[in-house]
């Protein structure tokens, strides 16, 4: 198995020990996966976040629109495995676009300040 390819099954084990440690301890806010779960994330704004990212590493906090907001820069600068495939194309380039992903489903966005700060969707939005 190619070195990349194990360094980033080690990422996954890694996010899943994680998120099940945390499941045991105290009432945090919802992760990106749970707030996907619920419907207040769409997986089109999640695709888009990555895809931001994945353009500009240094973009300013994803902002969805429920008015959770999430700086994807901060959440990988915790998987330093992820960065490692930056760069790469082809199945690295694929299998760093899943880091990613993985990530940020596992991130806390911030809360909207206010309920204000929630954009309608839908055709009713005026």
């Amino acid at each position: 198995m190619p070195q990349a390819q194990a360094d980033f099954l080690q990422f996954v084990l890694r996010a899943s020990t994680a998120a099940a440690d945390r499941s045991t301890m105290s009432p945090k806010p919802p992760t990106l996966a749970a707030l996907r779960k619920a419907g207040t994330i769409t997986s089109f704004e999640i695709v888009a976040a990555i895809d931001a990212y994945m353009l500009d590493a240094t973009a300013r906090p994803h902002r969805f629109a429920s008015g959770h907001s999430l700086d994807v820069a901060t959440v990988m600068t915790a998987w330093p495995e992820a960065e490692e495939l930056r760069g790469g194309h082809g199945p690295q380039l694929k299998a760093f676009r899943n880091a990613v992903a993985i990530a940020l489903m596992a991130a806390r966005p911030s809360p909207p300040e206010c309920p204000s700060d929630a954009r309608p969707l839908g055709p009713r939005a005026r």
